[in-house]
């Protein structure tokens, strides 16, 4: 055999010669006194005669096998380093302890392992151009270490050590992973499609593909990668990456820093605990379940669009904010009836919130496309700003909502019973239970629409004018109105009853182009004398401004008080008309006064009446704005 110039057969002994050979990023460290064997004919590796060295290989020793020779691993064999070049084979029929490196390009067969082990403190790293090679790392240690692995391998198992041992994985794994040690930390940078038993630390910033169980108390993972297999965790699991279904059982923690959960996330059990400390993104399902705990730490929930998502949970957490482009349902299994609440949701698809559960909601946005479903539950809702669909099932619902902004539609809410605190815009034609507003403020409702409250109806400004307004002003907005009806303190304009309004008497306003609804005339406006010095034989002249034509039988008067005397500006037929009354009163010389005239707040009728074309009596009390 001749062997390469920068080659010796055999190393001076105690001298510490370090050789580094560089092999598709492979790094070897030669111990002090080894040497180099070259396979020199097929043979089993327990024979002298196999190697160029004259004796078997062992732990000092740097193997070489080469140029289509095949070796059989035929007794536990021990060695430094090892080298199967392309067309050559190494056969494992027996196990193959390594303490400094192996670079596989060409074939391995047999049913036995390699194992990687360490002598002091070393560092190097395991080539395996096949992936039917099972890998050993950490048998027969004495001393800390770490190994990189590259190529292809079958099953790599990581033993009781004494210890620590890093593990860099840049290799495709095919087998099974068992890290079976706390000691052992598992890096991997590259692709494995086999399950990991996890007692160690597994880091993946790769892509794994199968299934993760990680059991022992103190284990540890940790992803920035992409995990596609099924998550069995029951220590500590931090994520950053992509995972797909999770079952984090008994005192597992799962921390999310990040990534999307693509499959369903099961909280197990008491003492499971899911921790958010990111926008929690979902593709699938949250279940909750058995006193396990879910911390959002006011994190926000996304579902991603063409997805549907699912919150199963028997104690539904308190939402900071969900966003849910994607189709988003809450599954309720507990008993009693919880509140679901929620500052801020947003949804362009369909959100379903189950029935036995009441709601608070600070803010609910349903954008084009969305469909928000309220099925048998109490609502209560800061604003609602609706462009999609309020939809229901027909059970008898309460929505008890301060701002109402709907410029969309509503569907199959029959039964609800719809409450408005402050302004509201009513896109659509309405058809449900009972609808309620006891204050002021205005609401819009769409021109042309219908707005029908079929069992019971209550507008209320409650001492100042609750606005009825069309969307389109001067195009009028239908309503039928329910036999129940409280109706006081609006003002209306616009708007065609299908069945008469009678507001006589409530302190209603009837601002124009209104049909049947039945309103007294009322003052709108009072015109009274310019400030100025008057005397005898003066006359003095107001005007009434009235909503509509009246008229009046008899001879109405306003009492005026001067210094005082009680007077009387008496009305004049001849100076006003069906929509403006004037009274005259001629100053007497014995009027005097230095603080001005006080006029009365209401008309005196004087034995006659006012009435409009309809005999409805007029409302005679004066408005506090005066010309």
């Amino acid at each position: 055999m001749n062997y390469p110039n920068n080659r010796a057969k055999t190393l001076t002994p105690f001298i510490l010669f370090v050789l580094i050979v560089s092999l598709l990023n492979a790094v070897i460290v030669q111990p002090v006194s080894a040497s180099v064997c070259y396979a020199t004919a097929n043979g089993p590796w327990s024979s002298a005669s196999t190697w160029s060295c004259g004796h078997t290989p062992d732990q000092t020793d740097y193997v070489y096998i080469q140029n289509g020779y095949s070796v059989r691993v035929d007794n536990t064999a021990m060695v430094g380093y090892v080298q199967v070049s392309s067309g050559s084979t190494l056969t494992l029929d027996s196990v193959l302890v390594v303490y400094y490196g192996l670079d596989a390009y060409g074939y391995m067969p047999g049913n036995n392992e390699v194992r990687a082990s360490f002598s002091r403190s070393t560092s190097y790293g395991i080539r395996s151009e096949q992936n039917s090679i099972n890998l050993g790392i950490g048998t027969w240690v004495d001393g800390s270490g770490s190994v990189t692995l590259y190529g292809k391998f079958n099953n790599i198992s990581m033993e009781d050590v004494p210890y620590t041992i890093n593990v860099y994985n840049n290799a495709d794994i095919s087998g099974q992973i068992t890290i079976s040690n706390p000691r052992v930390s598992f890096h991997n940078y590259s692709t494995i499609t086999g399950r990991i038993l996890n007692s160690g630390s597994f880091y993946n910033s790769g892509s794994y593909q199968n299934s993760l169980y990680d059991s022992y108390s103190g284990s540890f993972t940790q992803n920035t990668g992409t995990m596609s297999g099924t998550i069995y965790n029951r220590s500590t699991f931090n994520n950053y990456g992509n995972v797909n279904a999770v079952i984090n059982d008994g005192s597992g923690t799962f921390n999310y820093y990040g990534g999307i959960l693509g499959s369903e996330f099961t909280n197990w059990s008491t003492g499971s605990i899911l921790n958010i400390y990111s926008t929690l993104q979902l593709k699938s399902k949250i279940k909750n379940q058995n006193g396990a705990t879910i911390n959002l730490n006011n994190y926000k929930i996304y579902c991603y669009a063409g997805y549907s998502c699912y919150w199963e949970d028997y104690n539904p957490p308190s939402f900071n904010e969900i966003e849910a482009p994607g189709y988003f349902a809450t599954i309720y299994t507990g008993s009693g009836s919880p509140t679901f609440t929620a500052n801020t949701i947003y949804t362009n698809n369909t959100f379903y919130i189950a029935p036995g559960l009441n709601a608070t909601i600070g803010s609910l946005t349903v954008d084009t496309g969305g469909n928000f479903y309220i099925s048998g539950s109490t609502y209560t809702v800061g604003t609602i700003t609706n462009y999609g669909f309020l939809s229901g099932n027909g059970s008898y619902d309460t929505l008890n909502v301060t701002n109402l902004n709907d410029y969309g539609s509503i569907s199959n809410l029959g039964s609800l019973n719809l409450a408005v605190n402050g302004s509201g815009n009513i896109n659509s034609s309405y058809n449900i239970k009972s609808f309620t507003k006891l204050n002021g403020g205005t609401l819009t409702f769409k021109s042309g629409s219908t707005f029908y409250p079929y069992s019971s109806l209550n507008l209320n400004g409650s001492g100042s004018e609750l606005y009825l307004r069309s969307s389109n002003p001067g195009t009028q907005w239908f309503i039928n109105p329910p036999g129940t009806k409280t109706i006081a303190w609006v003002d209306v304009q616009d708007s065609y009853s299908l069945s008469s309004i009678d507001v006589r008497n409530t302190g209603s306003i009837d601002s124009g182009n209104n049909i049947n609804w039945v309103l007294e005339p009322y003052i709108t406006n009072t015109t009274v004398p310019a400030s100025n010095t008057y005397v005898g034989n003066d006359v003095l002249t107001f005007s009434l401004t009235w909503n509509k034509p009246i008229i009046i039988q008899g001879i109405p008067r306003l009492t005026l008080t001067i210094g005082s005397n009680v007077r009387y500006a008496t009305y004049d037929a001849a100076s006003s008309t069906s929509t403006s009354s004037v009274f005259k009163y001629i100053v007497a010389k014995n009027d005097f006064t230095s603080n001005g005239i006080i006029l009365s707040n209401v008309v005196d009728p004087n034995g006659g009446s006012i009435t409009d074309s309809g005999s409805v009596a007029a409302r005679l009390s004066l408005p506090t704005t005066t010309t």
